[in-house]
C-alpha cells in the first residue's frame, strides 16, 4: 500500500476539494457579542487541539460571521479582544458577510 496524506498535503497536485466542520449558532439579535461569546466558550479551551489537527491534517481554519439584516435594524459589529485573541492563536480569518433583505413589502398593484 501507499502512503496515506491528507487532503490539502502539498504532494497532492490536484487540490480543488476541501472538507469543512462547521458550529452554528444562530441567533436573532442586534450584538454580534451574542453570537461571538458563545463561539468563544465552546472553543477557548480547545485551542491546543485545533493547532494540533491544523498541523498533523494541514488544515486550514475560518470563523464566518454572517449578518442577516432584516427591516433596516442593522446589528452593531465589535470584536472583543478575547475572540481576537483566540482567532490570532488558532491562526483563523474572521470574514464577515452582511445580508440586506427588503425594508419594506412591495406594494400590491
Amino acid at each position: 500500500m501507499g502512503e496515506r496524506y491528507a487532503p490539502n498535503h502539498p504532494i497532492n497536485k490536484k487540490i480543488n476539494f476541501y472538507t469543512s466542520w462547521a458550529s452554528k449558532i444562530e441567533k436573532e439579535t442586534l450584538s454580534s457579542d451574542d453570537v461571538l461569546s458563545p463561539l468563544l466558550e465552546i472553543f477557548h479551551e480547545k485551542t491546543h487541539i485545533i493547532n494540533e489537527l491544523k498541523e498533523e491534517l494541514n488544515l486550514d481554519v475560518q470563523l464566518e460571521l454572517v449578518v442577516n439584516i432584516h427591516e433596516g435594524y442593522t446589528p452593531g459589529l465589535f470584536i472583543h479582544p478575547e475572540f481576537s485573541q483566540f482567532a490570532a492563536a488558532i491562526n483563523a480569518g474572521i470574514d464577515i458577510d452582511t445580508y440586506v433583505y427588503s425594508f419594506c413589502e412591495p406594494e400590491e398593484e
